[in-house]
């Protein structure tokens, strides 16, 4: 009886999972950098000490925006503001702020994401060059772009043979690499350009976020089974 009963309330909870499970959303990919500053005007970060710059990329693209070249490269980019943007976020430790794609066409938005075939070599740049500002600030100071090009150790970047979303692309090279060399990379702000190094890139699935609707059902399979288990007990 006692077995039936457990089975029971395995059961139940099993069917919690599964009503929580389809209906998790994910999100795109993130491209999580771990660097160090060489030179700061900000004065907010430590010359040396680690950081993680993360950009996540928004799947949600049309294939009009993205220019595919079959020579040695695939150039995901966009500079209008109806396209919508390339990152669903840029996140870097001790900013102020959120990231926020800019809303006017004179903000001139450009932003890009660029592999190089048969290399582990990628460009990543996110730009308000109108001066307005990304949404974050590093002591105060607007921060208007973030550019990086660095090569990575055991990456090597293909041509897809076609024209695929950027996440459907980036997907195939989950994993961490080790910085194999780079060229400038930083932040703009009203104080100046933010240098660093890169030590290291982990691509990986942006984390999944499950909708309220799901949330709710999850709670409700939760208590039927919590009610279930207190009646089985009687």
């Amino acid at each position: 009886m006692f077995c039936l009963k457990k089975q029971l309330v395995s059961r139940l909870f099993s069917l919690g999972a599964a009503i929580v499970l389809p209906a998790i959303v994910a999100q795109a990919v993130d491209f999580s950098f771990t660097i160090s500053f060489d030179a700061d005007p900000t004065g907010t970060f430590v010359l040396g000490d680690s950081y993680e710059l993360t950009f996540s990329l928004n799947d949600d693209l049309d294939s009009e925006i993205s220019l595919y070249s079959s020579g040695n490269n695939l150039f995901y980019y966009v500079e209008t503001v109806p396209q919508g943007p390339l990152w669903n976020d840029i996140s870097l430790n001790g900013l102020g702020g959120s990231y926020a794609f800019p809303t006017l066409l004179e903000w001139y938005p450009y932003d890009i994401a660029n592999a190089y075939f048969d290399s582990g070599r990628l460009q990543m740049f996110a730009s308000n060059n109108g001066g307005y500002g990304l949404g974050l600030d590093a002591s105060g100071s607007i921060i208007n772009s973030f550019n990086l090009d660095a090569t990575f150790a055991g990456l090597t970047l293909a041509d897809p043979g076609a024209l695929i979303s950027p996440g459907e692309y980036y997907a195939d090279y989950f994993g961490t690499y080790a910085l194999e060399s780079q060229n400038s990379s930083y932040f703009s702000s009203s104080a100046g350009d933010s240098q660093f190094t890169i030590s290291s890139l982990t691509i990986s699935p942006t984390a999944a976020v499950p909708e309220p609707a799901t949330s709710a059902l999850a709670l409700g399979a939760l208590a039927l089974a919590c009610v279930g288990y207190r009646r089985m007990r009687r």
